[in-house]
């Protein structure tokens, strides 16, 4: 991983396509709200197989489930067909303060997941959204989905890198 790569360390979203011809990108947010995408005034590209190009949003609108975006580096269509298909990368430490309680799915991906009355059963390889709440993906003896709820996430402590569950591990 390039040091860029480093300092633009969380994937936000993907350009799916160029939007007219004046170098404006339509991009699919990975975020809770597209217009969180705003907020990021640095993007880090990140194509596969290529160098990833740090650009500056100028412009941004939500226009339906995407965001159509304007970087100052980009004046035409060609332009932003080159960039389709990249990641849109930001650094995390441009991220706002949590209330307490609350995590950055980043937070907890790569956490322990231990049992209340069993001990640990792997780790969080990922996270994922179903609508009706957040969702672990546990990945150790065999892969587990938890509900990322209260009545079952009893504790997250991020200076031990675990999760403490309350869940039925034959589920």
């Amino acid at each position: 991983m390039t040091s860029i790569d480093q300092k633009y360390d969380v994937v936000v979203a993907r350009v799916v396509d160029a939007h007219g011809v004046r170098g404006q990108v339509k991009v699919q947010p990975f975020t809770e709200s597209a217009a969180n995408l705003s907020q990021f005034q640095e993007w880090c590209l990140a194509s596969p197989g290529s160098v990833s190009t740090v650009v500056n949003l100028t412009d941004s609108r939500v226009h339906g489930k995407f965001v159509i975006a304007q970087f100052e580096e980009f004046s035409d269509r060609d332009q932003a067909l080159a960039v389709k298909g990249a990641d849109v990368r930001v650094d995390s430490t441009t991220f706002p303060e949590l209330a307490d309680g609350h995590y950055y799915w980043k937070d907890l991906i790569g956490l322990k997941v231990v049992v209340t009355e069993i001990g640990e059963i792997g780790i969080v390889s990922s996270m994922m959204e179903t609508g009706a709440n957040d969702v672990l993906v546990v990945t150790g003896d065999r892969d587990r989905l938890i509900p990322y709820i209260a009545e079952v996430v009893k504790e997250v402590d991020l200076e031990k890198g675990t999760v403490l569950v309350d869940w039925d591990v034959d589920f």
